[in-house]
């Protein structure tokens, strides 16, 4: 049973509401800048207003988006291997969570929008399920059986912060548009939840637009009348939003320092573009010599190539008429121009005026935001050895490291939360991603080895090196080699990674794959050992 609006008169509208509404629209802008160079529908910056009115009308869009590169190279780095618990039967339902969430298609989305926007959120709440029952335990509980887990806009969502305790969640607000064009709003505390509703008509700008939502009834025992419920209960002490974040307290987006190359580079590319016809049919002219009958140039073909322009008609439809030219373009014909003492024709713009800066503004665009170079431009960027790769790539597998901890602790939160709602609580939930780099040519290998020679555990060097510890353990299950024995083993592996190397720099192999294949046969190997 709902209603749209209570019957009780409730206390005037929460401060927080106004606030919330006010920071919704002063953040928004942002977001929809940095959704605009993702998308790739950042217009063109023109000095001229007359130029932009002129391409806007031609419909010419030649924007070439490397603006969204910094975002997909950190979110194809941010795969979550596995979510896992100490406490007896928890991974599996951790494994049931993931799964009715579709979590391997929604995770990798989830950490893209949040890299896009540079913050995102995701509301985590039970869902109604009366056909089937998960967990029978829980009921008994009073748990729930199925809990939802939604990405959330940060157009439409927002969280808000103690100012005293700065990590600390104060509320956070939902606000979404209605079939009927009407607009809902949630505030979300820890233990209470108010629903608002804008009035008809209105704009839905303000608190004062809005009216308490009430959707939750209860019976009086004394009168036996149906009271309305407004503010609605929390019932799990916790408000169930979880920000994915970059920074604190927000974040910013992954490609916001390619905002500027972004834009310096669609200008070279359109600048270029433009002149393209001209390299193609280049502008012409004729000097008439000032001593002869100038009437002479203009009547030279009058007659044969006569028509009028239609300025209605489409520009390439403008001409009427079948006029013809005494001038032919036959091997061996001979032009004669009756007082025209010379021809000629314009030079056309050299390409590299325009090629040569976007290479520039590529590599200022990769700097700023920690992407290696290859991500944009492969070719040019080619590393002389793999000690070079790994070098350079170190402020972006930092950059990489960093993500995981931030989402990793969010993720951690959001499954401790859907736990709680299935009735399991004071569990500890850990967060297993994929490594961000591996070792994978033979100077990594050497590497390692060096390290097992001089004392470092063999499972502490492995993981220096990338891997996962299921991955390490797996390796080292069951070893029954000498030092002597692992280490020569390494060196032979140096050298085939070292030769797969040269398929990954030609793009036959990804770094992931060249990676799997080392652990099996390590594996193998160890068998056959």
């Amino acid at each position: 049973m709902t209603s749209p609006l209570p019957t009780v008169p409730i206390a005037a509208s929460n401060p927080d509401l106004e606030k919330g509404l006010a920071e919704l629209d002063k953040a928004t802008p942002a977001y929809e800048k940095a959704a605009q160079f993702f998308d790739g529908k950042r217009d063109e910056v023109f000095a001229s207003p007359k130029l932009r009115r002129l391409m806007r009308r031609l419909g010419i869009n030649l924007t070439f988006n490397f603006a969204k590169t910094p975002v997909n190279a950190v979110v194809e780095r941010l795969e979550i291997s596995s979510i896992t618990s100490t406490a007896d039967g928890v991974t599996a339902k951790l494994s049931d969570i993931w799964r009715h969430n579709e979590l391997d298609v929604e995770a990798p989305g989830i950490h893209r929008k949040a890299g896009e926007f540079g913050d995102g959120y995701v509301m985590v709440w039970p869902e109604d399920d009366e056909t089937e029952v998960l967990d029978e335990s829980a009921e008994e509980k009073g748990g729930y059986t199925r809990v939802g887990i939604y990405w959330n806009d940060p157009t439409t969502c927002r969280v808000f912060y103690d100012p005293e305790v700065p990590r600390k969640k104060h509320h956070a607000i939902k606000r979404w548009q209605l079939a009927d064009k009407r607009w809902r709003v949630d505030l979300l505390y820890p233990h209470t939840i108010e629903r608002y509703i804008s009035k008809p008509g209105s704009k839905a700008e303000s608190s004062t637009d809005f009216v308490p939502y009430v959707v939750d009834f209860e019976i009086d025992e004394e009168t036996e009348q149906v009271v309305e419920i407004w503010p609605a209960e929390n019932p799990f002490g916790e408000i169930p939003v979880f920000h994915f974040r970059n920074d604190r307290p927000y974040g910013e987006p992954e490609h916001a320092g390619f905002y500027g190359p972004q834009d310096a580079i669609t200008k070279l590319i359109v600048s270029h573009m433009s002149g393209v016809d001209y390299q193609s049919l280049p502008q012409r002219y004729a000097l008439v010599d000032p001593d002869s009958d100038s009437g002479e140039a203009a009547d030279l073909d009058e007659d044969d190539f006569d028509f009028e322009l239609d300025p209605t008609a489409d520009q390439n439809q403008a001409s009427k008429g079948q006029g013809t030219s005494q001038f032919t373009s036959e091997p061996g014909s001979l032009w004669y121009m009756q007082g025209v003492k010379g021809v000629g024709q314009f030079e056309t713009a050299d390409p590299d005026t325009f090629l040569r800066p976007m290479e520039r503004y590529l590599r200022f665009g990769a700097q700023i935001c920690s992407t290696p170079l290859r991500f944009f431009d492969y070719e040019t960027s080619r590393m002389p050895s793999g000690a070079s790769q790994t070098q350079a790539d170190r402020p972006f597998v930092k950059k990489i490291r960093n993500r995981q901890l931030s989402y990793g602790g969010t993720w951690q939160d959001v499954f401790v939360f859907a736990l709680k709602i299935l009735g399991v609580e004071d569990v500890e939930v850990m967060v297993n991603w994929a490594p961000a780099e591996t070792v994978d040519d033979e100077a990594g290998w050497n590497v390692v080895a060096a390290k097992i020679a001089n004392g470092v555990p063999t499972k502490q060097a492995l993981m220096e090196a990338g891997y996962t510890d299921d991955q390490v353990k797996e390796f080292l299950g069951g070893q029954t080699e000498t030092l002597a024995e692992r280490l020569a083993h390494l060196k032979q592996v140096a050298e085939v990674a070292g030769q797969l190397k040269s398929a990954v720099d030609e793009g036959l192999l990804t770094q992931e794959q060249v990676a799997e294949m080392i652990a099996t046969a390590l594996g193998n190997d160890r068998d056959a050992a």
